[in-house]
């Protein structure tokens, strides 16, 4: 999902609970990972919580113009439903984002797909987990492949790691994955092998360690 929506954002949002289960947040940012460097666009959510606290469910949206020199909109919804079931918990969000005349390809164009998490708490310092990600960019104006190019394609990964924490400023992350796409006739995959030869699949290895102040 790292190609299909905004990550940090630079402005101001106001959050308001209606009641003890919904609550509201809306405000203005300017673009997508912009540092105050593009137009005003709106960003706002609402989110509703069951009495339990065990579901969650938030509907968010970002709209307004792709950057100062393409004023044409952009517009980005997306729905997280969040569910514990004891150690066990349950993740599924869906992206769905257009634009009217995209600075890439000229045009409307969409991309949109769906991520889901699953993970156990083994114990209170270590969860096992699996990710399963899916992600179309219709026209090919969203991903950008390691030779530069875009590829229209259907993009899949599964992940499989673990969350363990050896003290409580530390999370370290291994894990497993793999990717594959499914991408139109005669057109070379987005992936490269040792000798920079187009692939439709990789496997990966990988590590991370967050410090948590």
């Amino acid at each position: 999902m790292q190609y299909g929506e905004p990550f940090t954002h630079s402005g101001a949002l106001l959050s308001y609970d209606i009641n003890d289960n919904i609550s509201f947040t809306g405000g203005v940012t300017t673009g997508w990972d912009a540092n105050f460097r593009a137009p005003e666009n709106f960003l706002g959510a609402l989110s509703y919580t069951t009495d339990d606290g065990n579901t969650d469910v938030t509907v968010s949206l970002i709209s307004g113009a792709e950057s100062s020199r393409n004023l044409n909109n952009r517009t980005l919804y997306s729905i997280v439903a969040t569910h514990d079931m004891g150690n066990l918990h349950y993740v599924i969000q869906h992206d769905n984002g257009f634009t009217q005349d995209s600075s890439a390809i000229g045009g409307e164009n969409r991309w949109y797909g769906i991520n889901q998490y699953l993970t156990y708490d083994v114990s209170d310092s270590l969860a096992a987990g699996l990710r399963f990600e899916w992600f179309r960019d219709q026209e090919g104006s969203r991903v950008t492949t390691g030779t530069g190019t875009t590829v229209k394609a259907h993009y899949f990964g599964l992940t499989a790691g673990v969350n363990w924490d050896p003290v409580a400023w530390l999370r370290l992350r291994p894990e497993v994955r793999y990717d594959w796409t499914e991408v139109t006739t005669g057109t070379a995959g987005p992936f490269r092998d040792d000798n920079g030869n187009a692939q439709t699949d990789q496997f990966t290895i990988g590590a991370s360690a967050i410090i948590q102040l």
